[in-house]
């Protein structure tokens, strides 16, 4: 019970004690049916003989009787209880799964050892090996690492191999260890090594490798190779960012600024593996001053244009600069000092320059162009309306009720240059444009107060703006029209409701309807119903009145369309002896019928809407109808008749 547990995943105890669970279960399996095997059959002979003996005795012998009977019962009971006892546990034992612990193989870093790159470091372990034999001694751990079956790669229990081509079985490496004891066979263990790519290998030239700034260096990557592919694409980064900056099997750089610069170097294969070679390049100082400044607001305004500059950012690499002279490009004097400000006042672009000058006389000059430009005017926006807008204490405004249909207009806006570009409308000057264009319309359908601003923008981007107020109130009087059906085939009747009309600044007293279709006006209810006789489309009118005297109509149309040709028949009878007289009726069929035609399929015909037709002899006959309209539109059914 200690020793043995269901679907366990270890059980030290019997790898501490060295015991084997396979034979400890044997054992057990043993024991346990030569034990309950033999206490079974002990206790059936008892019974065996108790029975026996009850019948043998003599039948005035009660007392043994009696003691015959108890032996054979009580040993029957045991015989019984042993034999069930034993089931239970034959079974028990057989089920019993030996928890031992599962050492893995060869272990790697990394565990994946297929499709890899190469080169590539691999480090193996046979320390889970060792554990599966540690009651054995062993003397020697031998390694195969390229596949040869030759153990003379490495020794010991942990060692590492670089792989660094594909071998000579298309990459495949059959790896293995081979483990010696001090007693028995060696033992081999393997695991198999696949590399399916080789990188290429990145060869660069860089002429020069070192020189004074600016300096252009001439790299050159055309002597790198792939082994097992071809290299496809070749980037560098020149300053270290991990950005590409160029790309090539040569390119040229130049290095403006001293300093160590990492060139790096990537290529990338066929089978998109990556190699990385890095050039260091050394550019040293010209001795010169390096000049450099700041200009506020920057290089381009508008006259007059006024800047300020500093040169505090200029240096030298050894002494001191000892003078700064700037010369603004426009014909006026040089002003001299590290600061200085200047006023452009001629639209033109002009060549600033700084020459700086350090305590040995050298000088070093530095130029900047300056752009100034005529200063231009924005344009002036001006909004009109339909509805035209009142003046209300300096506001433009506009009232009405919802909905508010408003008609726009930015073209009486003026600029200077004459260059407007550009017309944005913003309908509730929420800072989104709603609508572009020199004249728009809009409908207000809320209650409020909507500012409504123009954007004018002109070519060179500046912008004029106008504003007005749209103030949208509750509409007051307001007529609804709904009707069912809105369409339909002659003769239609269509039933019409105005009861959702209102007027919130008091009642409704009067409904006018005008069906247009050329009948009387009605002067009456809200709800009415009409009868259209003829096909068309009709524009229906409901007028209602308030009693404040204020009037709104709303219109509906309502389309009446012809009924559709459609033919069909009766007739009788549908069955006889020959010769069988059958009528005809094609009342049945609907539309603006012009037109019968009939074939009795015995190769008689009529024309008439009702006809009747002799059948002479048996048989099936099928009969047609065919009917037509004034625009030559058809329709057609068949019917059997039967004559026997």
């Amino acid at each position: 019970v200690i020793m043995l547990a269901q679907n366990p995943t270890e059980n030290p105890l019997l790898e501490i004690l060295g015991i084997d669970p396979a034979a400890l279960k044997s054992i057990l399996s043993a024991l346990v049916n030569g034990t309950f095997g033999f206490a079974s059959l002990v206790f059936l002979l008892l019974t065996t003989a108790g029975v026996f003996r009850r019948f043998t005795v003599p039948k005035d012998d009660k007392m043994a009787k009696r003691k015959a009977l108890i032996l054979s019962i009580a040993s029957g009971v045991m015989t019984v209880a042993l034999i069930f006892v034993w089931i239970l546990l034959y079974f028990y034992v057989s089920q019993l799964q030996i928890g031992v612990r599962v050492y893995r193989g060869i272990v790697t870093n990394p565990l994946d050892t297929t499709n890899l790159t190469a080169p590539i470091s691999i480090d193996f372990s046979a320390e889970g090996i060792t554990r599966n034999y540690r009651n054995q001694k062993i003397i020697s751990y031998n390694w195969d690492f390229d596949g040869d079956g030759e153990f003379d790669d490495g020794s010991g229990e942990v060692t590492t191999y670089i792989y660094r081509d594909k071998g000579d079985n298309e990459g495949i490496f059959n790896t293995g260890v081979r483990i010696t004891f001090a007693k028995g066979n060696p033992v081999v263990i393997q695991k198999q090594v696949t590399i399916a790519n080789i990188l290429a290998e990145a060869k660069a030239k860089a002429t020069p490798e070192t020189g004074e700034a600016p300096l252009e260096v001439d790299f050159d990557a055309s002597e790198s190779s792939d082994p097992d592919g071809e290299i496809i694409n070749y980037e560098w980064d020149f300053d270290g960012d991990g950005k590409v900056d160029a790309t090539g099997e040569k390119v040229t750089h130049i290095f403006e600024k001293e300093g160590d610069f990492t060139v790096v170097l990537k290529l990338t294969d066929n089978n998109s593996g990556e190699s990385i070679l890095e050039k260091l390049i050394k550019v040293k100082s010209t001795g010169k001053p390096e000049v450099d400044f700041i200009i506020y607001p920057g290089t381009e305004g508008e006259i007059p244009f006024e800047i300020s500059v500093d040169a505090s950012g200029s240096s030298v690499e050894t002494g001191q600069i000892i003078g700064y002279e700037w010369d603004f490009g426009d014909g006026t004097p040089t002003v001299k000092g590290k600061k200085a400000k200047h006023t452009y006042t001629r639209a033109t672009t002009f060549n600033l320059a700084l020459t700086v000058t350090d305590d040995t006389g050298k000088k070093e000059t530095k130029f900047q162009k300056i752009t100034v430009a005529i200063k231009k005017t924005a344009p002036t926006a001006i909004i009109t309306s339909d509805p035209r807008a009142e003046i209300v204490e300096k506001e433009k405004r506009i009232e009405g009720e919802i909905p508010l249909e408003v008609s726009f207009s930015g073209v009486k806006s003026t600029d200077e240059d004459n260059n407007i570009v550009e017309f944005r409308w913003d309908f509730n000057d929420d800072g989104e444009i709603d609508e572009y264009g020199q004249d728009v319309i809009h409908t207000f359908v809320k209650e409020g107060e909507f500012t409504v601003v123009l954007h004018v923008i002109d070519a060179d981007e500046n912008e004029g703006t106008d504003q007005i107020t749209v103030e949208v109130k509750e509409e007051g009087l307001v007529t609804k029209i709904f009707a069912t059906p809105t369409s339909g085939p002659v003769p239609l009747e269509v039933s019409f409701d105005g009861s959702g009309s209102f007027f919130t600044q008091g009642s409704i007293i009067s409904y006018k309807w005008n069906f247009g279709d050329g009948t009387s006006e009605v002067l009456g209810g809200a709800k009415q119903t009409h009868r259209y006789t003829e096909v068309g489309e009709y524009v229906v009118q409901l007028t209602i009145t308030g009693d404040t005297g204020e009037k709104k109509t709303k219109e509906l149309v309502i389309v009446v369309t012809s009924v559709e040709l459609g033919s069909n028949f009766s007739y009788q009878p549908a069955t006889g002896e020959a010769p069988l007289k059958v009528f005809f009726d094609a009342s049945d069929s609907t539309g603006a019928i012009t037109s019968y035609f009939w074939d009795f399929g015995d190769g008689g015909v009529s024309q008439l809407k009702k006809p009747s037709h002799t059948f002479q002899n048996s048989g099936e006959y099928t009969v047609v109808l065919e009917v037509s309209d004034a625009g030559n539109n058809i329709s057609r059914i068949e019917k059997v008749v039967i004559v026997e």
